[in-house]
């Protein structure tokens, strides 16, 4: 995923709605969204193998400015139009949050549905 413009980054609610679409589509039995603030008692025994909290992603753009005049391998002619010979890159940084639970949750009912599975397929 790419910024497509620097004056239009991207922002928390492109990220929230790409986690959004996977759990409620093909990622549904794994993963589940939520925009509420959870703490972990909210998660105790949950099927899922993450709940992703939206409420508490954030992104950070910053330009990375890169002199291509430094760069070995970049021809001349490509700079031109390029101010100074300066490209600037903008980068972005994105903290998710996901709640699991390790002892009652996604594990636990995996193991449950692989060994329904096995003992069907056995009978």
């Amino acid at each position: 995923m790419q910024d497509q413009d620097p004056s239009n980054p991207i922002r928390r609610n492109l990220i929230n709605s790409i986690y959004k679409k996977a759990a409620e589509g093909y990622l549904s039995k794994y993963l589940a969204y939520t925009d509420k603030q959870n703490v972990s008692a909210d998660v105790i025994g949950t099927a899922a193998a993450a709940i992703i909290e939206g409420k508490e992603t954030h992104t950070r753009t910053a330009n990375l400015r890169v002199n291509l005049r430094t760069v070995c391998a970049v021809p001349q002619e490509s700079m031109k139009g390029l101010e100074g010979g300066f490209l600037e890159v903008p980068i972005t940084q994105v903290v998710v949050y996901g709640w699991y639970d390790n002892e009652l949750g996604s594990y636990t009912h995996m193991l449950g549905e692989r060994t329904l599975g096995i003992a069907r397929s056995m009978l």
